[in-house]
């Protein structure tokens, strides 16, 4: 969506919402991540998040919005993302995804932590990426085993790593490219039909 467009769809809703959306900024093409929340219910949008180094990241790459909500000792981050296509830079997305490293460990394990205040991040939107991509193996540390993300390493610190729990593991029918006849399509759970030829399971 358009930043204007968010802007202005935001106003026809038929109770008060808010928009978040990036201000203008050097790798703009006109599209962003918008996101859209229930205003006075808690909700409240932060600075958007891009790399600051420029040199892998495709024209058009577009910052990631981050809106916090808070309840009864809870803080929940959530992070909505548009990486670069799937067809462009694997380095690009690295690069995003070492950003969402950083900043997830800072906000889990902040520097003066806030004593009776639980901590949580949600990533969530259209990352361009298989779920067991090495991305998520290698660089945020997904996993699909939602117990092993509550264990710390004692190196984890130092290279300011969290392990996530990868929720599109458990959607997933099959690891590979499923077979495109009619009769089978519908049975690969959590996979799309990108074009003739291929499953993706984006």
């Amino acid at each position: 969506i358009t930043r204007e467009a968010a802007q202005e769809l935001v106003t026809r809703f038929p109770s008060p919402f808010s928009v978040s959306v990036s201000p203008t900024y050097p790798l703009d093409d006109g599209f962003q991540v918008a996101v859209f929340y229930r205003s006075g219910a808690g909700f409240s949008p932060e600075l958007p998040l891009i790399s600051t180094d420029r040199e892998d990241l495709a024209e058009g790459t577009r910052p990631m919005i981050p809106v916090h909500f808070a309840f009864s000792g809870h803080m929940i981050r959530f992070l909505a993302c548009h990486w670069t296509a799937f067809e462009d830079s694997r380095e690009a997305r690295e690069r995003l995804a070492d950003v969402v490293r950083r900043d997830t460990h800072a906000f889990l394990e902040p520097t003066v932590p806030k004593p009776g205040l639980a901590r949580h991040i949600v990533v969530m939107g259209d990352l361009n990426e298989e779920p067991m991509s090495p991305i998520f193996e290698k660089r945020l540390i997904g996993s699909r085993d939602r117990e092993s993300t509550h264990g710390r390493h004692w190196r984890d610190s130092k290279v300011r790593r969290i392990r996530l729990y990868n929720t599109a593991w458990r959607f997933l029918g099959e690891q590979v490219a499923h077979g495109v006849a009619e009769s089978n399509r519908w049975e690969a759970a959590g996979t799309w039909f990108q074009r003739p030829g291929t499953w993706r399971t984006f």
